[in-house]
């Protein structure tokens, strides 16, 4: 990844919650799996699965935009 995609990642992963992007940060970065996630933050496997992939279709649709 190259400095210029690394700022559109950054910019992109800005566009979500706090709380949307520690999940996603939490999953992706540290390795956690979605029950990991679950259990850590006390909510439902449900809603962490939920809020991962809404977060990651608004990612998708950052970075094939033009932001």
């Amino acid at each position: 990844i190259n400095a210029q995609q690394h700022g559109k990642l950054q910019t992109c992963l800005n566009t979500l919650s706090s709380h949307q992007r520690q999940l996603m940060e939490m999953a992706f970065f540290q390795g956690l799996t979605h029950s990991e996630l679950a259990h850590t933050l006390t909510q439902p496997l449900g809603s962490v699965k939920s809020l991962i992939r809404r977060g990651l279709e608004r990612l998708k649709a950052c970075l094939t935009s033009g932001i």
